[in-house]
C-alpha cells in the first residue's frame, strides 16, 4: 500500500492517510475531563469511536503508533514516517533519518525536537538531558 501520510498536532489532532485503497483519518478533539474525543473514518464514514487521555499530546510516530492501534488498521508495514522530524511534531528528539523518538533513553536523549544524544557511559537520559 502506498500511502501518503498527514499529520496535524494540537486540537483537533488529525492523522490521515491517503491510500489507493481509500482514505484512511483519525481525528480527536478535547473533552471534558482531559479526555480527548476521537473518531475513525474510512472515505467519510466513521467507522469506530474511542476516548483517549494522550491522544493529541503524544509527539508525531507515537500520535501515528497510537492512532493505528485504536483503530485497528493494518496500515503498519507500508506507512510513511514522517518526513521531517522538529519542534512541532515532536516532543521528543529527532534522529539522523527523521524520525521522532521519545527521548528519554540513553541512545537516543533529547526534548522538544531537537538532535537526539547518546548519553555517555556512567550517564543516563533524565528529562531530555544526559545527566
Amino acid at each position: 500500500m502506498n500511502c501518503k501520510l498527514t499529520v496535524a498536532t494540537g486540537s483537533p489532532c488529525v492523522v490521515a492517510w491517503n491510500c489507493p485503497e481509500g482514505h484512511f483519518e483519525a481525528g480527536c478533539s478535547a473533552a471534558d475531563g482531559g479526555l480527548h474525543a476521537c473518531v475513525c473514518l474510512r472515505n467519510g464514514e466513521q467507522l469506530k469511536s474511542f476516548t483517549s487521555t494522550i491522544a493529541c499530546t503524544r509527539s508525531g510516530q507515537d500520535m501515528i503508533d497510537s492512532t493505528l492501534a485504536a483503530c485497528e488498521w493494518n496500515i503498519v508495514a507500508d506507512r510513511p514516517m514522517i518526513s521531517r522530524c522538529n519542534s512541532a511534531n515532536c516532543n521528543g528528539c529527532c534522529d539522523q533519518t527523521g524520525s521522532c523518538h521519545r527521548g528519554c533513553s540513553s541512545e537516543a536523549c533529547g526534548a522538544w525536537g531537537e538532535a537526539c544524544a547518546v548519553c555517555a557511559a556512567g550517564t543516563s537520559c533524565s528529562s531530555g538531558t544526559c545527566q
